[in-house]
């Protein structure tokens, strides 16, 4: 069990290649300001029933940071499934896509423009929309989410 504890928590860090490596393209380029899981950044709220563990603060993706309005791509071909103001959980701007193998990617915090809209097709590496700093933001970011059968992976895992 000690085992299994170890290499969940060496997947849920990035740390173990998938199988999934090389699936994804980055969605822009920038530095990463928070990684994906269990943070001291108290803006982040608890995620109760996570299956990485408890964390009193965790963070359900990637944010990068580069000068505002730095383009994002697509990160595989898929269909546009939400474009347009996210109320919640923090009020920002953002898109999200649908692609095979129970993936989705969520691209937040990004300027209130639409190049896509939802029920659009997209393909991997197409402009989509461009960084900003919408909702509760520290600041012009993309906040980059996988989400696999519903459940927050890492999207390293998948890079």
């Amino acid at each position: 069990a000690q085992i299994a504890s170890l290499a969940a928590a060496a997947v849920a860090a990035g740390n173990i290649p998938s199988k999934y490596n090389g699936t994804l393209i980055w969605p822009m380029g920038g530095e990463i300001s928070q990684p994906f899981g269990c943070t001291g950044f108290i803006a982040e709220p608890p995620w109760v029933g996570s299956p990485y563990g408890y964390c009193a603060h965790f963070h359900q993706g990637i944010d990068i940071v580069a000068p505002c309005m730095t383009p994002i791509y697509a990160a595989d071909k898929g269909d546009v499934i939400w474009a347009g103001y996210m109320p919640a959980p923090d009020g920002a701007w953002d898109i999200e896509i649908a692609h095979a193998g129970d993936l989705i990617t969520l691209y937040g915090h990004m300027a209130p423009e639409w190049i896509v809209h939802a029920g659009d097709k997209v393909q991997q590496g197409q402009l989509i929309g461009h960084e900003s700093t919408t909702g509760n933001s520290t600041g012009c970011h993309l906040h980059w989410a996988v989400y696999q059968n519903g459940i927050p992976v890492d999207p390293r895992l998948f890079t």
